[in-house]
């Protein structure tokens, strides 16, 4: 065989492919476009490591980042004020499932992502969506190995496996301990700066000026926490885990939580107020022989977990499929439940006038411009397509027509703004319940959300205890 010579020149080439290729997509083009970018995150640790990441990545290619916002799911994710693409400033969003045509990137770990259309995507099933950035993305890490293990071991709660147990991840206090390696030293420091995280992520400003100043570490992220929850007034890792350790004692009396074998299940939670009292560990805190936890929420949300701090008996559990049973087995019972559009966009923009009011009183320069709800995302006709598309009756999305022109129209307008006889013109539009719930559920193997109960109205509630009931059904025949 004849030998082949490479040049360094032609090795620095193909390097350069290589690491394009596994980046984003179009970046140099998007960095010619867009000289600023602002990042869109979900609140929580995935979601702030993310934007940090993608932060330090778009940096790479000249794109200076000049704000961040938090974006939910539910009625928040509609209740965001819209970025304008057709500027200077690139919208970009990361480790969230539902995608806008606004954004101009998102990437995402997720099974399944809704509403992408134009934007350059970089989608990856893993336990977390900074790992992706960091580790794939980015053609060099951004984040140390063992912070990214920490931020996948959050993600998933993969506890059991390094032998981590409930009382290390519901502290808020962290002193070093010198007797303990450098690892797990920053393992403790983690596992408290995802407490801060919950704790504040509603507190305005907060998980944005973590992203703002933070370096990527998990040292850095923890220490500009402390400091930032002391300068904004909020109170202390002490009093929150006080507020904490009082939730976990009203939590003992508690009588919606209740075993059935080797199943938690319960109904809502105690009161929990004060910021950093609510821990949805606590309860397996307390249960630590439990396999499974049920837990339901009366608003209309269905969460199904394995006890991640116990040895898994079965290594094929796929709480996701088991929720997909479930929901196939009443879908007969569910399809015949037809949602009007008006009740659709009604309660998915019933925080877009809260938000508002809220904005409207602030003086940051960021919500200047914010002057009526037409300046937020709202629920309008391509959210209803990107989420329901050919299961949506009354209406072709794809067949041009006038009535769906008036259709369009009325749906991109404010849900307050609507008249009466605009209202009832949506009621001719619906979706059926089976498809609006699976929609907006999902999750990993070991833990799965039945979501989207609360657009039944008050069918909602019946359905919901069915469904639980049936999920219970399920985990007692798994256990057998």
């Amino acid at each position: 065989m004849k030998n082949i010579v490479v040049t360094e020149e032609q090795v620095e080439l193909i390097t350069k492919s290589l690491l394009n290729e596994s980046g984003i997509q179009d970046i140099k083009k998007l960095a010619e476009r867009y000289p600023k970018a602002q990042i869109y995150f979900h609140l929580d640790l995935d979601g702030v490591v993310s934007a940090i990441a993608m932060r330090e990545y778009l940096q790479r290619y000249g794109i200076d980042v000049i704000g961040y916002k938090t974006i939910q799911y539910g009625d928040k994710e509609f209740a965001l004020v819209k970025p304008d693409a057709n500027e200077d400033v690139m919208p970009v969003l990361v480790d969230f499932a539902h995608g806008k045509p606004e954004f101009k990137i998102h990437t995402d770990h997720h099974d399944s992502q809704t509403g992408v259309e134009d934007a350059a995507t970089q989608f990856k099933s893993a336990r977390s969506n900074v790992e992706t950035i960091s580790g794939i993305i980015s053609p060099t890490d951004i984040f140390p190995t063992g912070d990214i293990d920490l931020f996948r071991t959050v993600d998933s709660a993969d506890f059991h496996r390094q032998g981590i147990k409930p009382e290390d991840v519901i502290s808020f206090i962290f002193n070093l301990d010198k007797e303990k390696d450098i690892e797990k030293n920053k393992q403790a420091a983690g596992f408290a700066l995802n407490k801060l995280i919950l704790a504040y992520k509603n507190k305005p400003g907060f998980l944005e000026k973590l992203v703002t100043y933070s370096n990527p570490s998990i040292v850095s992220m923890f220490m500009k926490g402390k400091q930032l929850a002391k300068d904004m007034g909020f109170v202390g890792v002490e009093e929150l885990q006080a507020n904490a350790d009082n939730y976990r004692e009203r939590l003992r009396d508690f009588d919606k939580v209740k075993k059935e074998g080797k199943i938690l299940v319960q109904y809502g939670i105690p009161s929990a107020f004060k910021p950093g009292s609510y821990d949805r560990y606590a309860s397996l805190e307390m249960h630590p022989d439990v396999e499974y936890f049920l837990m339901i929420w009366p608003m209309g949300l269905l969460q199904t977990s394995c006890n991640p701090f116990k040895e898994k008996f079965d290594e094929n559990v796929n709480l996701g499929e088991m929720a997909s049973q479930v929901l196939e087995e009443h879908k007969a019972e569910l399809t015949a439940i037809e949602v009007p559009l008006s009740q659709i966009k009604r309660i998915s923009e019933r925080s877009v006038t809260a938000t508002l009011q809220k904005l409207m009183k602030q003086s940051d320069e960021d919500f200047g411009n914010v002057k009526s709800e037409k300046d937020f995302f709202g629920f309008r006709f391509k959210d209803l397509v990107a989420l329901y598309n050919d299961k949506i009756k009354g209406i072709n999305p794809d067949k041009k027509s006038s009535f769906k022109d008036m259709i369009v129209d009325i749906t991109n307008k404010p849900f307050s703004d609507l008249s009466y006889k605009q209202k009832q013109m949506l009621d001719y539009i619906s979706v059926n319940a089976y498809d609006i719930i699976v929609a907006n559920s999902g999750g990993h193997p070991c833990i799965t959300n039945i979501s989207g109960i609360n657009y039944l109205g008050k069918e909602g509630l019946p359905m919901l205890k069915k469904l639980a009931a049936a999920m219970l059904a399920k985990l007692k025949e798994k256990i057998k």
